[in-house]
């Protein structure tokens, strides 16, 4: 009788802490859901209010081992348009010019250009470079391709996990292309990772950002680089951005669709990526 008893005051102790390591481990649980909601708060209130920006960039591109190093304008209104020029000796070479529903690409150095309908243009890369996500890569700011705005409700859209001295977010959804941010002790976006899938990516970005200052709203990065990969890892296509005088929420701000040389050769996007690549 005694022994029996001895197990069964055994058994209510390993039941009894059982229970309360479970109750430990949702309580930690909770703990961490938490403190993921409240750094993708914070996140949220260091991103500056945007509905038109401005900037004239110091740019340095690096492809197929050659450095070019120029000046240019980068300027968007929110959702509508953007539109970067880039410039050697006062000269434009490129301009890029997009709007939800088109985008133009100026190749003034070699007197060819792009123009193709939004969904067209993307079924063709294997990257979703579209109008949102470009304005968020180059202010900074988190990013879904299903919505224009992030809000706090979007939190249990990521998953989070601590990454050395970074916290990743990683976007849940996403069979074609994946979505990570790594935030900093700040809450700030020191780096955003984009990759078509499956993996190992046919295409992969990595936009990394440093030199923030504070403005009247929020944190901006003034300088960044964008590194595009293959599937082997290897950079394709390098970029490097420095703002100067960045002008925010501007009214007066106006972008105009640019006008091409009849003189200009007309290319695809599959034209355009075999350029890059080759």
């Amino acid at each position: 009788m005694r022994r029996i008893t001895v197990i069964l005051l055994c058994l209510v102790v390993v039941v009894g802490y059982s229970c309360k390591s479970t109750k430990s481990l949702q309580t930690s649980q909770k703990t961490m859901a938490l403190e993921d909601q409240e750094r993708f708060e914070a996140l949220l209130a260091n991103v500056p209010e945007f509905k038109a920006f401005s900037s004239k960039i110091n740019l340095s591109v690096t492809l197929h081992g050659n450095d070019i190093n120029a000046r240019g304008t980068l300027k968007m209104i929110r959702d509508e348009a953007l539109q970067l020029s880039v410039q050697l000796l006062g000269f434009e070479m490129f301009r890029l010019y997009m709007t939800p529903d088109s985008v133009m690409l100026i190749d003034r150095i070699n007197s060819r250009y792009l123009a193709e309908k939004t969904d067209k243009y993307l079924s063709r890369l294997p990257l979703d470079l579209h109008l949102g996500m470009l304005q968020a890569l180059f202010l900074n700011q988190p990013f879904l391709p299903d919505k224009k705005q992030l809000g706090p409700d979007d939190a249990k859209r990521f998953s989070y996990e601590n990454s050395g001295t970074s916290l990743l977010m990683q976007a849940k959804e996403g069979s074609r292309v994946s979505y990570g941010f790594y935030l900093n002790d700040d809450n700030l976006i020191a780096s955003t990772r984009v990759e078509s899938l499956p993996r190992p990516a046919a295409l992969s970005l990595k936009w990394d950002y440093s030199l923030f200052e504070q403005d009247a709203t929020g944190w901006f990065p003034r300088r960044s680089q964008a590194l595009f990969c293959d599937d082997s890892g290897e950079t394709v296509l390098q970029l490097q951005l420095t703002y100067s005088k960045p002008q925010w929420n501007d009214t007066g701000l106006t972008i105009t669709a640019p006008v091409v040389s009849s003189k200009y050769k007309r290319i695809d996007t599959d034209a355009l990526i075999k350029s890059l690549l080759k």
